[in-house]
């Protein structure tokens, strides 16, 4: 459909009268003085392939026809004052290298200045409010082509400014969930393994070792060898303060873990609780989740497998060992009770669990050891008590002892 525009066009050629021109106008005022509309009819130019010609530096030209793919325009210099009508009936993008692109159905008006020409006018905006389509990433982008800033607002407020050496934010950033397969990185220093980021107390944050003892980061674990399995573990349970004496010593009982979370507090048995089920797996409440067979809202079962899982408590290098690695290691047992657990390599004490209830059980007669793998809504995990010794599964909601093994 051809365009009626509305403008008034300047035309270069008309520099030589002495006297004001006018159309429709008895009293013209500038040298071409029109009342009423002004019709440009185009020039049709059929696209055939990926970069047609255009038959003038000035004038109205609408391209036609079924290219495959988008295609290039290579505007030539045009006179100071000159003007161009581009338009694009095509399917595909018109992309005009250095200046714009046009969607389908989309129609500019360029102007010629100095040095260069430059879009004045276009029927479209290149970017909308309600999403837009037909984009191309070589060319479209919210930002500058100079040295400024860019700056976002809301409420007239400023909120966010690009700037030359990074991005500043005003106000709070909120994290609702964390992609499994991406990475969240600090800009500046890396830390080094086991480091935590903490703050300094002035808006800044810097890389801090963890206190030894802690159950994150190295601390002061030892590690032990099963000569017969050739597995390396840590020598205590995570949060213990030291080496199991006895199969009831308290200080090697260690903290208790729902299956699959992170070290976040809510581990240390005398945590507060809470009944609220969190909404993403990485906590930061501290509080253990009761009356629930899982703390989780969603089941996901991938925070505790393998070395790179996203909540993995243990300390760098180790990891929480799978079902066929507690079975390999209770194989090797002098006997298959809580006996042959303390006398094993592992010295491992009776620390009992907490429940979903977050009442404290079997302390002192029974053990319970997570591993990472998952069955359904429910995890595989090492029981065994002064009787018998054997791999189970239950739910997640409860807590209980972590032993890591070294990758």
């Amino acid at each position: 459909m051809k365009k009626i525009l509305t403008i008034l066009f300047v035309v270069s050629t008309i520099c030589g009268f002495s006297q004001n021109v006018g159309i429709n106008n008895p009293t013209p005022q500038t040298a071409l003085d029109i009342i009423g509309r002004l019709r440009l009819s185009p020039i049709d130019v059929e696209v055939t392939g990926n970069a047609p010609s255009i038959p003038a530096n000035q004038g109205y030209f609408s391209y036609y026809g079924t290219p495959v793919s988008d295609f290039f325009l290579f505007l030539p210099a045009g006179h100071k004052g000159s003007f161009l009508v581009i338009e694009n009936t095509t399917l595909k993008v018109l992309i005009i290298p250095g200046v714009t692109t046009l969607n389908s159905g989309q129609l500019i008006l360029l102007f010629f200045g100095d040095t260069a020409w430059k879009v004045i006018y276009t029927n479209e905006s290149n970017w909308t409010t309600s999403g837009n389509a037909n984009t191309d990433a070589r060319l479209n982008f919210i930002g500058t082509t100079d040295d400024e800033d860019v700056v976002f607002k809301r409420n007239n407020t400023e909120k966010l400014r690009l700037q030359d050496n990074g991005v500043t934010i005003n106000g709070v950033i909120t994290i609702s969930d964390v992609s499994t397969t991406g990475e969240i990185k600090p800009y500046g220093t890396s830390g080094s393994s086991g480091q935590v980021l903490t703050s300094n107390g002035d808006g800044t944050m810097s890389w801090t070792s963890m206190p030894s003892g802690s159950s994150v980061g190295v601390g002061n674990y030892g590690t032990v060898t099963n000569p017969i399995t050739g597995k390396t573990w840590l020598d205590r349970n995570l949060g213990a303060s030291q080496v199991a004496t006895s199969p009831t010593d308290a200080a090697s009982f260690g903290d208790l873990y729902q299956w699959g979370r992170n070290a976040d507090g809510h581990q240390l048995r005398t945590s507060g609780t809470t009944a609220t089920l969190a909404s993403i797996y990485f906590t930061t409440s501290g509080l253990f989740i009761t009356g629930s067979s899982n703390w989780l809202s969603a089941l996901q079962t991938h925070m505790w497998s393998g070395t790179a899982a996203e909540n993995n408590p243990c300390p760098s290098g180790f990891r929480i060992p799978t079902a066929a690695e507690w079975e390999q290691e209770r194989r090797t047992w002098t006997s298959n009770n809580s006996e042959g657990a303390f006398a094993s390599s592992l010295k491992l004490p009776l620390a009992g669990l907490r429940g979903e209830n977050s009442l404290l059980s079997f302390v002192g007669t029974n053990g319970f050891y997570w591993s990472s793998t998952a069955i359904g809504d429910s995890a595989h995990f090492l029981s065994f008590n002064s009787s018998v010794a054997v791999n189970e599964f239950y739910l997640r909601g409860d807590g209980r002892s972590v032993r890591c093994i070294k990758d």
